[in-house]
């Protein structure tokens, strides 16, 4: 009988660590699992720490930059809506002039404000060809500050005078915007 207890022990050993292995095995799976998710959390949480810390950082690179674009020659001189028309006025007028145009009137359209900018206009009617036309726009594209073409309106002369056939009347509204306060 020894032998037949030798082998039930052994088979409840077996069975045993059958059992354990079968229970046991899919657990130990489970902890691994939860022990990478625990890791992966740790790493997430020092890299979100990280760029908290850096945030005073980017912050204070935001406002130089708000700074440096407040300093460029992107908005238009001049502290009031009135004294930047007038400058802007005065400047299209010379751009007109040196595009061999004819200014026939100009005036300040009314100021806008969008979405944190003021927006100042001048609406100026001249005379020309077409190339004056070309030179003008390009002259309104490259400047600095930045203008832009609101509105343009192009009528053709009719019975030009000898050696001014081609005479266009334009109607344009230029604009830019002032630095904002």
């Amino acid at each position: 009988m020894t032998k037949s207890r030798a082998l039930a022990l052994g088979l409840l050993v077996l069975a045993l660590l059958s059992g354990g292995l079968l229970l046991g095995y899919p657990l130990l799976l489970l902890l691994n699992g939860a022990a990478e998710d625990i890791d992966d959390l740790l790493f997430r949480t020092q890299r979100l720490r990280n760029i908290a810390a850096s945030a005073e950082s980017w912050h204070s690179r935001a406002e130089a930059i708000r700074r440096q674009v407040a300093e460029e020659e992107q908005f238009l001189d001049g502290n009031t809506p009135a004294l930047a028309a007038a400058t802007l006025q005065a400047n299209l007028k010379e751009m007109i002039g040196t595009a061999g145009g004819t200014v026939s009137s100009s005036q300040a359209t009314p100021v806008k404000e969008e979405q944190g900018f003021t927006r100042v206009g001048v609406r100026t009617v001249l005379t020309g060809g077409i190339t004056t036309l070309r030179d003008l726009l390009y002259a309104v594209e490259s400047s600095r500050p930045f203008l832009l073409v609101g509105n343009l309106n192009i009528t053709p002369q009719r019975g030009g005078v000898a050696g001014k056939k081609g005479l266009m009347t334009m109607d344009i509204e230029i604009y830019g915007y002032l630095k904002p306060q």
